[in-house]
């Protein structure tokens, strides 16, 4: 993963040679950002950048687009480092410089307010609600004044025991059972970000042995429509199978399965049919040709679901069976420490699929940041050196890019 990085800082570095880093007289630091898909979009860039040798320190930062305009953003100091986040637009497969300036005191644009408290969060689009155990017990899509959820979204264990094939087996006799435990309060709950670009809350819980902590945000203007839920755990327990549960309003006995290039219509589960896998995403439609409204959920790493009932979808998280002597090297399993994203979205009825695969591949290939070396002046050809740069982009959501080449 390191070799890649830093195979990726060399190439953004090759491209950023042909940008104008130049910054304005007010003092700044110079950001490119990189979009690896294949279509425009807007989304939350993360950052973390030294400031140093800055007499004296700033006490607020703002960040300036390659229009010159400013976008919502929020940041905290840590000695010479700041981190923080802002809303970005990129062009497809490509870079955009941003100003990362001194001084200043962003705001929130007044079309797109963001509030949070510990239960509950709201941005334009979505709001938010958490229950009494620390469940996301509803979540609103305000455009169509409609509910995502039948229930709450929960996280529960269930027995697990493989005497045969223990680092793979999952068995119909354990996933159709109930659950043994749901991991509910008491609980701590706390708002760690209320700023312009997002709001975010943190609930920490434990059970069986293993300790959770869940931040839930959204996410400022066109970034943020959908929900992300990022899932820390210290994972301890034993015989267990640990599965994401999202019931849903929308009931449909086939779900959607993203293969890669291709989706899979699964039945409600059987024991002939039940753990099956997906790539970055599945969903519920209503109508028998799936083009109605409902509910899609992409994560980053995680591939294993069920389709538990019509109105219900479970992603497999951790999976630490109950063994046999004969493998009982393999009784910890899956101990240790886990962080899983889940984003949860609306889908509107008559919306092309594309918009779902477009969701998941944000979860998974966030935009990045990098902080190249600024041109010592100004360039004198804006033509050739410009603040933006695309290799291609799409004409149809239908179509994507998976590889490019020289």
């Amino acid at each position: 993963l390191n070799e890649l990085r830093q195979e990726l800082a060399e190439a953004v570095g090759a491209v950023v040679t042909t940008l104008d880093t130049t910054t304005p007289t007010t003092p700044a630091t110079p950001l490119v950002v990189f979009n690896a898909l294949g279509w425009e979009r807007t989304d939350i860039v993360d950052v973390a950048v030294e400031l140093e040798g800055l007499s004296p320190q700033p006490t607020c930062l703002t960040v300036v687009d390659p229009d010159g305009q400013e976008v919502p953003s929020q940041w905290q100091r840590h000695g010479d480092t700041w981190r923080g986040c802002f809303v970005g637009h990129l062009p497809s497969l490509g870079f955009a410089l941003f100003d990362l300036r001194a001084g200043g005191a962003p705001a929130a644009p007044p079309s797109c307010p963001l509030t949070a408290g510990e239960s509950f969060l709201e941005n334009e689009r979505l709001r938010v609600e958490i229950d009494r155990h620390g469940d996301i017990a509803s979540i609103v899509d305000k455009r169509d004044a409609r509910e995502l959820l039948a229930a709450p979204i929960g996280l529960e264990i269930l027995d697990n025991f493989s005497a045969r094939f223990p680092s793979w087996e999952i068995r119909w006799e354990d996933t159709s059972r109930p659950a043994r435990a749901r991991l509910a309060g008491p609980f701590q709950a706390a708002v760690v970000e209320r700023g312009a670009a997002r709001v975010a809350l943190t609930i920490e819980r434990s059970v069986e042995g293993s300790r959770f902590a869940q931040t839930i945000s959204l996410a400022a203007g066109a970034a943020g429509d959908h929900v992300v839920i990022d899932t820390a755990i210290d994972w301890r327990t034993d015989g267990a199978l640990l599965k994401m549960v999202f019931p849903l309003a929308t009931s449909a006995e086939r779900a959607l399965f993203d293969q890669g290039v291709g989706v899979a219509h699964r039945p409600v589960a059987t024991a002939g049919l039940y753990e099956v896998p997906a790539h970055q995403w599945a969903a519920l439609r209503e109508g028998a040709d799936f083009t109605g409204a409902g509910a899609a959920i992409a994560n980053d790493c995680k591939y294993g679901w069920d389709h538990a009932a019509a109105g219900t979808l479970r992603l497999t998280l951790l999976h630490t069976p109950r063994i046999g002597r004969r493998f009982r090297y393999q009784a910890k399993q899956d101990f240790g420490h886990h962080e899983v994203r889940v984003a949860i979205a609306p889908i509107r009825a008559g919306d092309s699929l594309a918009g779902t695969v477009r969701l998941a591949e944000r979860i998974n290939q966030p935009l990045r940041a990098f902080v190249p070396p600024a041109s010592p002046a100004a360039r004198t050809d804006s033509a050739a050196s410009p603040r933006s740069f695309s290799f291609l982009a799409l004409r149809q959501q239908e179509v994507g890019v998976q590889a490019l080449k020289p």
